[in-house]
């Protein structure tokens, strides 16, 4: 009997496992193995970023082969997508002894959907999910932590930055759902600077965009702040951008600064991002150099992930909420980043940013 074909993401999470897996098949039989999940997006709309942390997190592993018990390191794409999340989560669920997982990669409304396929046993670390997407419910998400910077350090930056011009009108340019916690912090940090939101828009790939950017020709928003990665969405606000007269201040959040650049749009769409300060940028330029900036954020914060996790499963805890109990709180020495300490909230005390243009 020939032995059952693979499809293509089976191939993929197989080769993924064997890749991370293999630094450690030296180890003796009667070693204790661990493993750890990743749930990260390496196809779709999220995979530049997905890549990046997938690289971060390899790295890290083979910076911790033969220091202490092996560990093992089971991937599953996501896709990028909630059905993709779905089926990762399945996939991952059903691989036995992964108590805790690198991931999911990026998509706020992954978070949430978590919650409806089952988190109950297992522990997150995100390189990428904004913890402020799901702490209006704590509870329900307890297990979820991230070590991202929150997305009030890169919002407060840019506000603290206009306080000084004389464009007051904000349009806040999302993507996906749900994107109601990014209206919120926008709308909170805006009246500091003296400003006004009068626009929220949020886009999709499916979204009819020709009607859902009216707004933006409407109501004279004079900034805008945007979060986006869909190809299409930004290429449709390129043209928006080109049919006023009077161009708008444009700022981008992380990922949206590189998804324009990776689409070819930065010279059509000019504006700025934050760009995070490293306390080692030689470690991070030398280890991640493929890699844009803001792609290198992402490595780093995968790196990052697999490092501290890798402490607590090292020392006996291997069930979630053990694991939570000794992140809590716990300050950690990262190599690019410096003193790394978990808030109550699940997220990192906030870093340090500095805007720069795009092109």
């Amino acid at each position: 009997m020939k032995p059952p074909l693979l499809n293509g993401r089976a191939w993929f999470a197989a080769f993924v496992f064997l890749y991370c897996s293999l630094p450690f098949a030296a180890a003796e039989e009667n070693e204790t193995r661990l493993r750890l999940g990743g749930l990260l997006s390496l196809t779709g709309t999220d995979s530049r970023m997905g890549k990046a942390e997938l690289e971060g997190a390899t790295q890290a592993f083979a910076d911790l082969r033969g220091d202490g018990p092996a560990l093992e390191f089971v991937v599953e794409d996501t896709a990028s997508s909630d059905e993709g999340l779905g089926g990762a989560m399945s996939r991952l669920r059903a691989n036995k002894g992964i108590a805790a997982v690198v991931g999911p990669t990026s998509l706020e409304r992954s978070i949430y959907h978590m919650g409806s396929v089952g988190i109950a046993e297992l522990f997150f670390l995100s390189p990428s999910a904004h913890v402020g997407a799901f702490k209006r419910e704590p509870y329900r998400y307890e297990r979820v932590y991230s070590t991202a910077y929150p997305i009030q350090d890169q919002l407060h930056l840019i506000f603290k930055a206009l306080e000084n011009e004389d464009r007051k009108r904000v349009a806040i340019i999302g993507e996906g759902q749900p994107q109601d916690y990014f209206a919120q912090e926008a709308r909170d940090a805006a009246p500091r600077a003296e400003m006004e939101v009068v626009s929220f828009l949020t886009l999709t790939e499916e979204s009819d965009l020709e009607r859902a950017t009216l707004p933006l020709l409407d109501s004279n928003a004079d900034v805008w702040i945007i979060s986006v990665r869909s190809p299409k969405p930004l290429r449709h606000l390129v043209d928006r951008y080109s049919q006023l007269k009077q161009k708008p201040i444009v700022m981008f959040l992380d990922e949206s600064a590189s998804a324009v650049r990776g689409a070819g749009l930065a010279a059509k769409l000019p504006g700025r991002y934050c760009q995070a300060s490293f306390s080692d940028r030689e470690f991070v330029e030398s280890r991640f150099a493929s890699f844009d900036d803001v792609q290198r954020l992402r490595a780093v914060s995968a790196y990052d992930a697999v490092m501290i996790l890798a402490e607590p499963l090292r020392r006996g805890h291997t069930d979630a909420q053990s694991i939570r109990r000794y992140l809590q709180g716990r300050m950690f020495l990262t190599r690019a980043r410096g003193p790394v300490r978990f808030l109550t909230s699940g997220t990192i005390e906030p870093g340090k940013f500095r805007l720069i243009d795009l092109n």
